[in-house]
């Protein structure tokens, strides 16, 4: 979908630096924010997503998804 995405022009993700995450203790980890979707891109309507990544280890260690009008769809933080 990302790919797809970056073909029509329109992948747009913000890199927010450093954000301490208080689901897994506090800790500082990296956030990128995919914003501005031009249209759902999943059966779940998914509509704008949030990761953060351990700076560490580079794995993802959360993941938070909203559909329109920013429903709730997921959110996941991987603590071991």
């Amino acid at each position: 979908d990302w790919v797809a995405a970056q073909k029509r022009g329109r992948l747009r993700v913000v890199f927010d630096g450093l954000d301490a995450v208080p689901e897994l203790g506090g800790r500082k980890c990296w956030k990128l924010r995919r914003i501005d979707y031009d249209r759902p891109e999943t059966d779940d309507g998914i509509m704008r997503s949030t990761f953060w990544f351990d700076p560490a280890t580079w794995m993802q260690v959360g993941s938070e998804l909203h559909g329109k009008n920013d429903e709730l769809i997921a959110r996941y933080f991987f603590r071991d």
